[in-house]
């Protein structure tokens, strides 16, 4: 039987509900990156590499835990991924998480300022084929 610390039992039972680790360490009153060691140490002892296979083999070694029962802690290939663990097209979706609320603002005025750069580089185009053509019918007969 695998020896797992307190706290790495609670940070793999945590992450096995699908939470970040910021959400994890919230909870927990640690901060991300102690939650982060703490899951890798884990990884380790369980010879894993993700926070689904690990907390699976948290349910096989601690039976007393409780896990997730609503299928998001199925690996096997009906659920689309392979004996390697790798996510086939299609399953995805199942497993998607929106990202979350700041990505979402960052992306919006990610977006906003493209949008005015390219309104910029219109208006400086303009002007400048305005201006062209001003000193076009300003040039003398000869020059044209």
């Amino acid at each position: 039987m695998v020896k797992l610390t307190e706290r790495e039992v609670e940070c793999v039972r945590l992450a096995g509900r699908r939470l970040r680790d910021k959400e994890i360490a919230q909870q927990l009153g640690i901060s991300p990156k102690t939650v982060a060691n703490t899951l890798g140490s884990a990884y380790r002892k369980l010879g894993v590499s993700d926070r689904l296979r690990a907390a699976r083999l948290l349910g096989n070694y601690y039976p007393g835990m409780s896990l997730p029962n609503d299928g998001e802690l199925e690996l096997e290939a009906s659920d689309g991924t392979d004996s390697d663990g790798v996510v086939s097209s299609g399953s995805w979706l199942a497993h998607y998480r929106p990202p979350p609320r700041a990505s979402l603002v960052r992306l919006g005025l990610i977006l906003i300022f493209m949008v005015l750069a390219a309104v910029l580089a219109l208006g400086v185009s303009a002007i400048l084929a305005g201006g062209m053509s001003s000193l076009q019918t300003m040039a003398p007969p000869t020059a044209r």
